[in-house]
């Protein structure tokens, strides 16, 4: 194997080695967000849970008037504006 044959495996092995360190990082990240999205799915549904109980929010989504009820305005009127 020549010096450059060596040289060309050597600067391959140290991308392996970066690809391999960036996919560690993304698996991380993926793995954090991840957890991030369930502590939020989880918050979401205590909401839904306690308006639902409050009587502010609809059962069925896809009921007729159900995101035109009393309670629905009343919450729509309640939050701020985005």
């Amino acid at each position: 194997m020549t010096e450059k044959d060596k040289h060309e495996l050597d600067v391959l092995r140290l991308h392996i080695q970066q690809l391999q360190i960036s996919a560690h990082q993304r698996d991380h990240e993926l793995l954090t967000l991840r957890k991030y999205a369930a502590e939020q799915q989880q918050q979401l549904d205590r909401q839904t849970r306690l308006l639902t109980m409050l009587g502010l929010f609809p059962d069925d989504l896809n009921a007729p008037g159900a995101l035109t009820s009393n309670p629905t305005l009343l919450l729509r009127l309640l939050r701020p504006a985005n």
